[in-house]
């Protein structure tokens, strides 16, 4: 439409009050999708990340409690050793419980 106006050497049509409305909501709409996409794709990152601390954390309580050794390379010799315990910290915040493997 504007481009046939152009090559009749027309100005371009104003856009009415209404039309102008709909774009800037469609715009705000378009704008929302992307916000929305990108906090949805941080928040599937921070949930896969705390389910993989969990599950470390799992493991290490089972082996502990099995008396697994784990085997590792330290130094140029081979390390067996059973994991340390859990650090569990009530939040006095939110009441929930965390347990990590302790840091050396």
């Amino acid at each position: 439409m504007a481009d046939s106006r152009a090559r009749q050497g027309l100005p371009p049509r104003r856009l009415t009050a209404a039309e102008r409305r709909r774009a800037r909501a469609e715009q705000k709409r378009i704008r929302q999708r992307a916000i929305n996409r990108r906090v949805a794709r941080h928040q599937r990152f921070v949930k896969r990340r705390v389910a993989r601390r969990r599950a470390l954390v799992r493991r290490n309580a089972e082996l502990r409690r099995k008396g697994h050794a784990i085997c590792f390379r330290s130094n140029g010799k081979r390390v067996c050793r059973v994991p340390r315990p859990l650090v569990c910290v009530k939040s006095s915040r939110t009441g929930r419980v965390s347990c990590r493997a302790r840091k050396p």
